[in-house]
């Protein structure tokens, strides 16, 4: 830990004249990997080589590996493609459905560039291997369709709207979890409940994954239930009751690959650095947040105008230590400067758009 320089990097939107004048003497700070929701994963410094125009994110203890130097990478990303449209659909629910009392969880599939962003009615949905779903959520009375916006980091769209009605009756059986989204191997524990006064004869749930189906002669508690892989899952439920009555349930469970999110935001990254190399400053800026961006902007038009947002973006090192959430990722960018590792801090969040920028740095 001794190797890194351990000095505070300067505000860049207070310091922007300091900046200017002094681009090539950033000033670089030791962050400690910062503790995120459970089931988050923690990177690390591993013995970890990189070059351009890859970016890489390492495994293992930070603490320990710090002595090897830099060595195999984990992972790495090409810089994402700039002027590809998106594409979005949604597949379910149905045109023309009836929601029931007025809550709905929308899923459909996406094309575009790494990190491509998909919300529905304004809702965030989560994205993995070309499928998107949302939370569950709810909707006015009122509301007569659901639109699906894609959204690319460098602010391309594309939309899908589909006629609904809401408010319709309960249909008496309920399969819910109050963690449909997560990082694979995700935990599930679902709740079967009915309105219906009948004795249940018997229950049958099917995970949707192909594992064995649970049985019981009770509502309730379902089992514990672990999504080993990534994917979009329906999982469904039926009730039979003794008077050989049934009634059905379903929901959707989307186990995020951490891999593909770990790629989306390192090409966040490459998308900046990119951008800066090739003296672009209105395009590098598109990876960063609207609030963040509006204090950068004087900076980088200074550093371009002098000449000096190449070098600075070259300078800019490598995605390494840091925690990834669902919608926030804590990282550490850092370089290997004549034996000297060099680092400072990046704070990533899933936009508006649910697409990941940069917060703060």
């Amino acid at each position: 830990m001794d190797r890194l320089r351990d000095q505070r990097m300067p505000n860049i939107a207070d310091e922007t004249e300091k900046m200017v004048n002094l681009s090539f003497r950033l000033a670089w700070i030791l962050l400690a990997a910062a503790r995120l929701a459970q089931g988050n994963e923690t990177c690390g410094l591993q013995n970890v080589t990189y070059a351009a125009p890859t970016d890489v994110i390492f495994s293992g203890n930070f603490d320990t590996q710090i002595a090897a130097g830099l060595g195999p990478t984990l992972a790495t990303v090409a810089v994402p493609s700039f002027g590809v449209a998106p594409t979005v659909t949604i597949t379910a629910p149905a045109t023309g459905s009836a929601l029931v009392s007025g809550t709905v969880q929308v899923a459909g599939t996406v094309t575009g560039p790494p990190g491509t962003g998909v919300t529905v009615n304004g809702i965030s949905a989560y994205v993995t291997a070309g499928k998107f779903v949302t939370p569950p959520f709810k909707v006015e009375p009122t509301t007569t369709s659901l639109s699906a916006q894609a959204m690319t980091l460098d602010n391309l769209s594309a939309s899908n709207t589909i006629n609904i009605t809401s408010g319709a009756a309960d249909a008496g059986a309920r399969l819910a979890t109050d963690s449909p989204i997560g990082f694979a191997a995700l935990p599930v524990q679902f709740n079967l409940t009915t309105s219906s006064t009948q004795p249940v004869l018997g229950v049958v749930v099917d995970f949707g994954d192909g594992s064995p189906n649970y049985t019981d002669n009770r509502t309730g508690y379902v089992s514990k239930h672990t999504y080993s892989n990534p994917g979009l899952y329906v999982a469904s439920a039926t009730i039979t009751f003794a008077d050989s009555s049934q009634q059905y349930a379903n929901t959707m469970v989307m186990a995020l690959s951490m891999p593909e999110q770990r790629a989306d935001i390192c090409s966040t990254f490459a998308y900046v650095r990119a951008q800066m190399i090739a003296a672009q400053p209105s395009a590098a800026l598109q990876g960063f947040t609207v609030d963040f961006s509006t204090k950068l902007s004087p900076l980088f038009q200074a550093l371009s105008t002098r000449g000096l947002l190449a070098n600075v973006g070259a300078q800019l090192g490598t995605l390494a230590a840091g925690t990834i959430g669902l919608d926030t990722a804590d990282l550490m960018a850092v370089r290997d400067t004549n034996g000297r590792l060099l680092g400072f801090p990046i704070h990533f969040i899933r936009d508006t758009n649910g697409v990941w920028r940069i917060n703060a740095m």
